[in-house]
Formats: C-alpha cells, sequence, structure tokens
C-alpha cells in the first residue's frame, strides 16, 4: 500500500488482526490522517514497521513514548518511522466512527490501561486492565454516538 498524496485529507486501510480489540476488529476501515500531526499520549498511530504496517496505541514508560496494541503484550519503538499518521476512526458495517484530530475520548485513560497490561505483570493483574480497557472503549463509543447525535439534532 502506497500512501496517498499530501493534499488528500484521510484515507482508508483495512485494519487485520486483534492487537487492537476491542476498538478495531478485524476487517475494520480505518480512517488515517494523512497530514503529519503532533503525538501525543492516548494516540492511535499507523506506520510501517518491518514492511507491515501497524496501527497501536501511544502509551508511556518512564518518561519515553512507545506503541502497544490494547490487546498485545508488547510495546514498539516508533521513533524513526516513516510516514507515522494518526488514525481518527473506523468505520465497520457500513457505519462511521469518527474522533477526529484530538484523539479517542478518554485516550490518556486507554493509554495508561494498556501500559499496564504487559509480559511482566501476572496475568491475575491483567485481566482486570483488559475489561477496563473494554470498558472505556465502550464508553468513548457511546460519548461519540450520543455527540454525533445531538450534532444532527442541532442541524435540524
Amino acid at each position: 500500500m502506497n500512501l496517498p498524496a499530501q493534499n488528500d485529507p484521510f484515507f482508508l486501510s483495512h485494519f487485520l488482526g486483534k492487537s487492537m480489540f476491542p476498538l478495531f476488529r478485524p476487517n475494520d476501515e480505518i480512517i488515517i490522517s494523512t497530514l503529519s500531526e503532533a503525538i501525543e499520549l492516548g494516540d492511535i498511530l499507523f506506520y510501517l514497521d518491518k514492511g507491515e504496517y501497524i496501527a497501536h496505541r501511544v502509551v508511556a514508560d518512564n518518561g519515553h513514548f512507545y506503541t502497544k496494541g490494547d490487546r498485545s503484550l508488547l510495546r514498539e519503538n516508533f521513533h524513526g518511522k516513516k510516514n507515522i499518521r494518526k488514525v481518527l476512526g473506523y468505520r465497520r458495517l457500513g457505519r462511521t466512527l469518527l474522533w477526529g484530530k484530538r484523539g479517542q475520548p478518554y485516550k490518556k485513560i486507554l493509554a495508561f490501561l494498556s501500559s499496564y497490561n504487559r509480559h511482566n505483570n501476572p496475568r491475575l493483574f491483567r485481566w482486570p486492565v483488559i475489561i477496563l480497557l473494554n470498558f472505556f472503549n465502550f464508553l468513548s463509543h457511546i460519548y461519540l454516538f450520543l455527540k454525533s447525535l445531538w450534532i444532527t439534532h442541532k442541524k435540524s
């Protein structure tokens, strides 16, 4: 896949894998900004790593930023990667959920929780973290859905 021209505001890519489940599911279309943006804790980045496109969340550890899938146990260093872009939302089963450049609601809480779901923590500790990740992803969906209803109501 080649990245589109810089004058296109966004493009779509199919998400494969389960590293960001439940936020992204296999065959979701993720909406990606073509513009380079400032990276913040909790943003979801899209970049090429070893010939494979990755979409993972920015997490912090000892003051350094890394990326990590919410369900992954390992983190990756994204520094030095080319064409790093932000994920702006996704489309699933014909419905689009767009959070835009500011990022997903509760993104810093999600980054904090994701950073604690790692291989060196006991499994008993990781399960409550995954449950909380699911809960905050669910809250994020409800917030964005209600916001879209409010915007639609205000326009009519």
